[in-house]
């Protein structure tokens, strides 16, 4: 559906002509496609000036291009070997993939159909990317580093001590009381957050990215189940769903999952729990 959409808004292809249910594209259509997919790839590197492209990075974005939205692939990995480039692939295919979507104009849009995620898994990357960000002056790519980066500057004023956001002077205070805050607007973290949820591609951290991100609320139909309309009256979410996410070092996924997760008994807990547990069955 996503591919015809955006193939009928570009002209490409008559809607009444494509047999959606069946979800079978002709060779004409394909060769529309990847035409498509080409003229994104050759736009992304007429705007990103600073990106030097060569054959084997074209042929690497296109092979990714075409395998999600021809061959509808829902996954694309890309092994490569340190120092090759692959966060500027990974730049170069979100741009060239919103472009495909949504035109020349505006290759990123303004809502969250057009937005994607690029995730980390270490501080020294989030630098490296950021090192990216700046050489390369990618404007739509905002960072959110860990809230421990960031410092309080008022409890900082206050105590003439360095506080980071988990030693916050407003932690136990509700988020309508934060925002009155005079120091909401000037917040070095909630600043940042706000930035990286407007912005095209948001590279956040594994452990935020899976703690932060969820579906807005839908509003319930009869018997109680989601229907396809977003609540609004309930708050959205700085960072929803979006359709594309790039992750980069893959392969720590599983371990990064299972170090979140998982439930570390030291010796000392149990000894706690265990006088807890007598405390309460004496009384």
């Amino acid at each position: 559906h996503r591919i015809i959409n955006a193939l009928w808004r570009n002209k490409i292809i008559n809607m009444e002509q494509v047999q959606i249910e069946e979800k079978i594209l002709s060779a004409e259509q394909i060769q529309a496609i990847e035409l498509r997919i080409k003229q994104s790839i050759a736009q992304c590197f007429r705007v990103n000036t600073k990106w030097i492209p060569n054959n084997q990075l074209v042929l690497i974005l296109f092979k990714m291009l075409r395998a999600v939205i021809v061959d509808n692939k829902k996954y694309v990995f890309l092994k490569a070997p340190t120092g090759s480039g692959k966060s500027i692939v990974g730049f170069a295919y979100s741009w060239s993939w919103n472009h495909f979507h949504n035109g020349i104009e505006d290759p990123y849009g303004s809502n969250d159909d057009s937005q994607a995620y690029f995730l980390t898994s270490s501080k020294a990357l989030q630098a490296q990317l950021q090192g990216d960000i700046d050489r390369f002056k990618l404007d739509d790519v905002k960072m959110l580093k860990g809230r421990v980066n960031y410092e309080c500057s008022r409890s900082t004023q206050d105590t003439g001590i360095y506080h980071n956001y988990l030693e916050r002077w407003c932690k136990n205070k509700m988020a309508y009381e934060i925002q009155e805050l005079e120091c909401y607007d000037s917040c070095p973290y909630l600043q940042a957050r706000l930035d990286a949820s407007l912005a095209g591609v948001s590279i956040l951290n594994y452990w935020y990215f899976l703690s932060a991100v969820r579906k807005p609320k839908m509003i319930k139909d009869a018997d109680g189940n989601d229907t396809d309309d977003i609540d609004e009256e309930q708050r959205l979410p700085l960072f929803g769903v979006r359709p594309l996410t790039i992750c980069d070092e893959a392969h720590l996924i599983s371990d990064i999952i299972i170090g979140m997760y998982n439930i570390v008994l030291t010796v000392d807990a149990v000894v706690k729990i265990r006088n807890k547990v007598n405390n309460i069955i004496q009384h």
